[in-house]
């Protein structure tokens, strides 16, 4: 995460960004743990997956429904 660092403190940010102390590191790292669970990376994927082509499906549908193109 601290790759992200110089990011946070770019002047385009809109919010004053917490500084990226070790102890947020860990707090995120320990929070995606908790949201992992017993799941796999490949379970976790096909999660995502399934969740993005379910919002471009209803992006696709409310386009259709209101007269426009899918890549418009």
């Amino acid at each position: 995460m601290t790759q992200f660092r110089p990011a946070l403190q770019m002047p385009c940010a809109c919010l004053k960004a917490p500084p990226l102390a070790y102890a947020l590191i860990d707090s995120g790292v320990e929070g995606a743990g908790q949201e992992q669970g017993q799941r796999s990376i490949a379970e976790l994927e096909r999660y995502r997956d399934d969740r993005l082509l379910a919002v471009l499906a209803a992006i696709k549908e409310t386009k259709a429904r209101h007269g426009f193109g899918f890549t418009e």
